[in-house]
């Protein structure tokens, strides 16, 4: 960025070439012609001119290619800020209380007769939108703090800090964050004291308030994914161990100044609305808090030092995430509204929100540091990834289940899954009331009909919410009752009406091949099925189906195990009946299909068939408060069916019992189920009366 100021009174100009490194910058030297360079230079806000003579001054923004906005810097009474002529850069000339002003290109002229003359010329690469301003900085910021995990890694020889067998967890981690504040300051791009600043500087010190910010967010809200650590790192690398009382202070502070400046303590906002509002606003926020612009709150702009002491803050703990956890991941599971986290490649590191899949803005720097934190994510499960075992199907000390591909068959790159559940379950009341994923009437079938030992079979495609469902019909079951769990990844969480864990639960998972050199045998859910017969079951909950267990899981149904729940891939009834078939060929391929079919309608009385349709609803936090609609996911039971046996021509006749049509609610169809009788003579059934009655109505309701 270059500046001109052209005295029009002395005849004098003064050029001055500025970097964006931000800070006051003097141009000139008359009073009347004094300019200044004031603020970060980083984020929305490109500059904000000041003379110091007559106290005018301009302000020069960009909002994501908005038209760029000049501003008067003259308070009013109230101490805003008017603005006085708003053009774009395509060559447009105003004027307006005496100010003139010509955009053509990368120059701006402001001229302010008869005193002064402003020409600023901006590098393309300072006129970019916001996101891209930030985009740049976090890959800047990134660089450096890999550039510093390397240097440590040579100084240490690779091997970790903890080489003495008598140094402690804790000194250790005090060790590397001594080494990380000597090695930061002799770096050019960070503050090697307290009295100057850098732009990587200001971005780290923007991130720890943000990073405190999520932290905070996260903490308060209740019921939401929580992040869990292995019981060894609780107290290892993740608390910081240098701090400064000061320093600490005043990033509570200004998180405190963040959420009420962002309107994130508002009660009309849930958690994935703050969260969003934290994305979109909060690097604004941020550069304006750095310029001092904040001065409702009493605050001014933070000290050099402050920024120093936020900035190491900052490196240490993505240093410390790199060295221990799980590198830029770290951020991202520490999100509480992220359930799903996609690793296409280093350059694109996707999560879903609220059903939305969006960038989560992270990235790793390059392919081998998406590999290492890989391969900790399968030493911290106990597995082994690398080019003979290039799949990994794991769980991380929180409870996430996580897919890895080596890049041996990715050919974009190391590529990670990371599914994850929130701490609090969700309900089959939230289901029914907040989600309508399903209607009170089907609630209460489903109740009567587990209370009944029914066997159900819950089918759906990836993503619908099968184990939601699946834990919900299971906390149906009668507490006296032994439940036995079979998954390849522990994913259940029974749960009583009461919202407290089911005692008397045996939960088994597979074991699968951790190493290229093991020679333990491989134990699948099949094994486990087998093995859960021994174990006297009241019900057995297998979590999913996907091969040839389904034999021995409808084996088990017809073998006094009634009351037993699966789930399956399938997108309709009728499908989740062929994957059945196909499933017990795959475990018996002389079996006729005949005898199949036969012990499929026998076994299954119940198909909960779910889908996740794209809909349309009304986001408030859209468009800066002014509203939009937005496309949302919902998962909805779009059916529940009776398999009521095999008829004359050799298939399963499917008796269904409720429907949802295309965009409205799921209704009785006006049928019974064949052991309805069964519903009213059940004395566990009995106290939900509630529940057949209310089929019966609505199913008369639908006749008529």
């Amino acid at each position: 960025m270059e500046f001109e100021v052209s005295d029009l009174i002395n005849k004098k100009n003064y050029t001055r070439r500025v970097t964006a490194a931000g800070g006051k910058v003097r141009v000139g030297s008359d009073p009347k012609a004094d300019v200044y360079l004031d603020g970060p230079n980083v984020g929305p806000v490109l500059g904000l001119l000041e003379n110091d003579g007559t106290g005018r001054g301009w302000q020069f923004f960009n909002f994501n290619g908005r038209p760029i906005t000049v501003v008067d810097y003259v308070p009013d009474t109230d101490g805003r800020v008017r603005e006085v002529k708003t053009a774009t850069w395509l060559g447009v000339t105003g004027e307006e209380d005496g100010h003139v002003v010509f955009l053509k290109g990368r120059v701006v002229e402001l001229r302010h007769p008869p005193d002064y003359l402003i020409k600023v010329r901006f590098e393309a690469n300072e006129l970019a939108a916001t996101g891209d301003r930030v985009r740049q900085w976090d890959r800047q910021t990134a660089e450096f703090v890999i550039g510093l995990h390397r240097e440590l890694n040579r100084i240490l020889s690779g091997t970790g800090l903890a080489s003495d067998s008598g140094v402690s967890r804790t000194e250790e981690v005090a060790d590397l964050e001594r080494r990380i504040g000597d090695l930061a300051g002799t770096r050019p791009e960070f503050p090697a004291d307290d009295t100057r600043e850098t732009p990587v500087g200001d971005h780290l010190a923007g991130a720890a308030v943000r990073a405190e910010l999520i932290r905070k967010l996260g903490a308060q809200a209740g019921g939401q994914i929580q992040r869990l650590r292995a019981a060894e790192q609780v107290d290892s690398w993740a608390e910081l161990r240098i701090r400064d009382d000061a320093g600490e202070k005043e990033l509570t502070r200004m998180v405190t100044d963040a959420t009420a400046g962002m309107g994130l303590d508002s009660a009309a906002r849930d958690l994935t609305a703050r969260m969003s509002c934290v994305k979109k606003d909060f690097w604004g926020w941020w550069t304006a808090r750095l310029a001092g612009e904040h001065r409702d709150f009493g605050r001014q702009a933070p000290s050099p030092q402050v920024r120093r002491y936020l900035a190491l803050r900052r490196a240490r703990q993505e240093i410390k995430a790199l060295w221990y956890g799980y590198g830029p991941l770290e951020d991202v599971l520490d999100d509480p509204t992220v359930t799903e986290i996609m690793v296409v490649d280093k350059d694109h590191i996707f999560v879903e929100k609220d059903s939305q899949i969006e960038d989560s803005g992270v990235r790793f720097l390059d392919d081998e540091t998406t590999l290492a934190i890989m391969k900790k994510v399968a030493t911290d499960a106990g597995r082994v990834f690398n080019e003979e075992l290039p799949l990994l199907d794991a769980m991380m000390p929180d409870g996430s289940r996580v897919n890895a591909v080596y890049p041996t068959l990715a050919l974009k790159g190391p590529a990670l899954t990371v599914r994850r559940f929130p701490s609090k379950r969700i309900t089959m009341k939230e289901l029914v009331e907040r989600h309508k994923s399903l209607s009170p009437a089907a609630r209460n079938f489903l109740e009567a009909a587990v209370l009944n030992r029914r066997n159900i079979l819950v089918s759906g495609g990836t993503g619908t919410g099968k184990t939601t469902l699946l834990n919900c019909l299971s906390g149906f079951i009668p507490s006296n009752e032994r439940i036995i769990t079979i998954e390849d990844t522990a994913e259940l969480q029974l749960l009583d009406p009461e919202g407290k864990p089911k005692e008397h639960v045996v939960t088994l998972q597979t074991r699968k091949r951790t190493s290229n050199k093991q020679a333990a045998v491989e134990i699948d859910i099949r094994e486990l099925v087998k093995n859960a017969l021994r174990m006297r079951p009241d019900r057995i909950v297998v979590g999913e189906c996907r091969g040839a267990e389904a034999l021995d899981m409808l084996k088990a149904m017809n073998t006094g195990h009634d009351g037993s729940l699966t789930t399956l891939h399938a997108n309709t009834t009728g499908d989740a009946i062929l994957r059945l078939e196909s499933m017990c060929l795959e475990a018996n391929k002389e079996l006729p299909v005949a005898s199949i079919r036969q012990m499929i309608a026998s076994a299954v009385d119940l198909v909960v068939q779910l889908r996740a349709v794209v809909i349309e609803v009304w986001d408030a936090e859209k468009n800066d408060g002014a509203g939009a609609w937005v496309r949302k996911k919902a998962k909805l039971v779009s059916e529940i069916a009776e398999l009521e046996g095999v008829g004359d021509d050799g298939l399963i006749v499917v008796r269904h019992l409720f429907s949802r049509a295309v965009g409205g609610p799921l209704r009785p169809t006006g049928a019974l189920p064949s052991f309805f009788p069964e519903l009213l003579e059940d004395p566990k059934v009995r106290d939900i009366l509630k529940s057949p009655l209310d089929l019966v109505r609505e199913s008369a309701e639908v006749q008529l």
